[in-house]
């Protein structure tokens, strides 16, 4: 990976702490799953950034895949020490490390790998939860990551923490749905165990930090627009989806684990578009034409509509501006030129 796509990912970190009190951080041992994830990486370059403005933090980051080059780097730099395994085998869950802090953002993002895999989709979000709970310093933090995924079935504009879906065990995403669900519920049980835990329901979310190939739309569009010099669509794109840049994303994680008070929250941004719109956007930066195909070929079980009311984290963390989506896009454009280049 090139200086340039690093420096962007750093330069993102140094962003994403700017609104963060992490002085609280200090001194803690800090395990983070699915460092080698978009959500995870950056939230490494946050952990790194906030060791560079002086909180002693020492950070653990667990992969599935081979460390990307800017974690090596910044292995060498001394801000991390990184493990990798398949946390979806319960061998290996014994020799994690004992931790203040665990972020577990380990599992499939990507629609077209949990429903390859659904019983490592499952495994990730209820064994592996419960067993990095068992790593968790008694009064210690726990972050889960789950997903709006777990509002699937409900037909309403705008979704609180207050609503749960209703799809079945025969969905065809519920080894991802069930499996966010239990790990809600772990949260819950730890909690009443004396367990700062705490859930996501994370939205949909962009920025520097895929690697190449990953298959979410917007990191799909920009590799065609910058390979194939045209973004053809497997259907209409009028599902509608609200977009956060990952900067806005990770300082609100940030928030809810050092002072947030609630379960549960809702974590997004405040673009709405319909995914063609999306397109398009894309396509006017890269300069290529979106064309739409003859027939629709849309993922099996993809909601039409997602759209989530941000206004708990909003209210009690002060979060009042996001990322524009133009420049949340060019930043992720010009890091998967470099991957492409």
């Amino acid at each position: 990976m090139s200086l340039q796509a690093r420096q962007i990912l750093e330069a993102d970190g140094d962003r994403a702490i700017t609104a963060i009190d992490a002085t609280s951080l200090a001194g803690k041992r800090v395990l983070i799953t699915g460092a080698s994830g978009l959500i995870g990486t950056g939230i490494v370059a946050a952990l790194r950034s906030l060791r560079l403005s002086g909180v002693d933090l020492q950070v653990t980051a667990h992969g599935f895949s081979a460390p990307s080059a800017h974690f090596l780097h910044w292995q060498e730099e001394g801000h991390l020490h990184l493990l990798q395994s398949n946390l979806a085998d319960p061998e290996v869950w014994r020799a994690l490390p004992e931790s203040d802090i665990v972020i577990h953002a380990a599992g499939y993002g990507q629609p077209g790998k949990f429903m390859e895999a659904p019983l490592n989709a499952l495994m990730l979000n209820t064994g592996a939860t419960a067993a990095l709970l068992k790593k968790t310093a008694p009064g210690g933090s726990f972050l889960f990551f789950s997903s709006t995924e777990v509002y699937q079935g409900l037909d309403r504009p705008l979704l609180s923490e207050k609503d749960i879906g209703t799809t079945a065990p025969d969905h065809p995403r519920s080894s991802y749905i069930e499996g966010k669900r239990c790990g809600e519920a772990f949260c819950h049980a730890a909690r009443s165990a004396g367990i700062h835990a705490a859930a996501v329901r994370l939205a949909h979310t962009y920025g520097p930090g895929t690697r190449a190939q990953d298959r979410r739309v917007i990191n799909m569009f920009i590799e065609k627009a910058l390979k194939e010099g045209v973004i053809a669509m497997q259907d209409e794109g009028l599902a509608v989806r609200s977009w956060g840049y990952l900067t806005d994303i990770v300082e609100t994680c940030l928030n809810i684990l050092i002072r947030g008070k609630e379960a549960v929250y809702n974590i997004g941004g405040r673009s709405k578009l319909t995914i063609r719109e999306l397109a398009e956007q894309i396509g006017a930066i890269c300069g290529v034409e979106v064309t739409l195909p003859p027939s629709s070929h849309s993922v099996a079980g993809a909601p039409k509509h997602v759209e989530v009311d941000l206004t708990r984290a909003e209210t009690e963390f002060g979060k009042t501006s996001y990322v524009p989506l133009e420049e949340g896009l060019r930043r992720t454009i010009d890091f998967q030129r470099c991957l492409y280049s």
